[in-house]
């Protein structure tokens, strides 16, 4: 049987902290906030025996830390794990229905609100990629706070007055097939919702958004 691979976005929400800080100056300790929400949910005591039978134990020894740091993180800021969201494979489409740009396949600024809101902001760093090879991205809170107002402007109704499979597919959005079934497009109108209550709540606690597309 075939496996159905195909790029999904996700994100978590972060606060200014110190395992963000060390994440943006240690490289390979940041590519490890692309697993934040895997690595809590496993106990360190799971991680200590998987580094045991593994050959390379320095290789093992950063996720250790990591989860040692995220799990004191939690602690201060509680349900901070739950903060997240994984949109799958839409997230071309929402580019599409958002971005003027997009949809006349033009090129779209890199300070463009719809690209960020999706993509993320400015690279964690120069190196911690995904395991695509894309890099993580952070929007700091001023950001997400700027985002989520335009978020709520932007109604059910604006997020579908472009909604056209056929023309979509012709524009090469990710994932899409010309004759799109109704439900799939109720579907997508649930998950941009979500989308915007992700980033209200990120924004009610004043905490930036990491992006990976993985």
């Amino acid at each position: 049987m075939l496996l159905d691979m195909g790029l999904d976005m996700g994100y978590q929400a972060i606060p200014n902290c110190q395992l963000l800080a060390r994440s943006r100056q240690e490289p390979n300790f940041g590519e490890h906030l692309q697993f934040f929400e895997l690595y809590l949910s496993d106990s360190e005591a799971e991680l200590e025996r998987e580094r045991e039978v593994d050959e390379d134990e320095e290789d093992y020894q950063l996720p250790i830390e990591f989860v040692k740091e995220a799990c004191k993180l939690i602690q201060q800021y509680p349900d901070l794990e739950h903060r997240n969201l994984h949109i799958g494979r839409v997230w071309d489409k929402f580019y599409y229905l958002l971005s003027p740009g997009r949809r006349n396949c033009e090129e779209v600024a890199e300070s463009d609100w719809v690209k960020k809101a999706i993509f993320g902001g400015s690279p964690l760093n120069e190196t911690s990629k995904t395991v695509i090879d894309s890099h993580i991205f952070y929007l700091d809170p001023s950001e997400v706070n700027d985002i989520e107002k335009k978020l709520q402007i932007t109604s059910i109704e604006m997020f579908s007055a472009h909604w056209n499979p056929l023309a979509m597919s012709q524009a090469s959005v990710y994932k899409i097939h010309d004759r799109e079934s109704d439900e799939y497009f109720h579907y997508l109108q649930e998950e941009f919702q979500r989308f915007k209550d992700f980033y209200t709540l990120v924004s009610s606690h004043d905490e930036g958004i990491i992006t990976c597309l993985s």
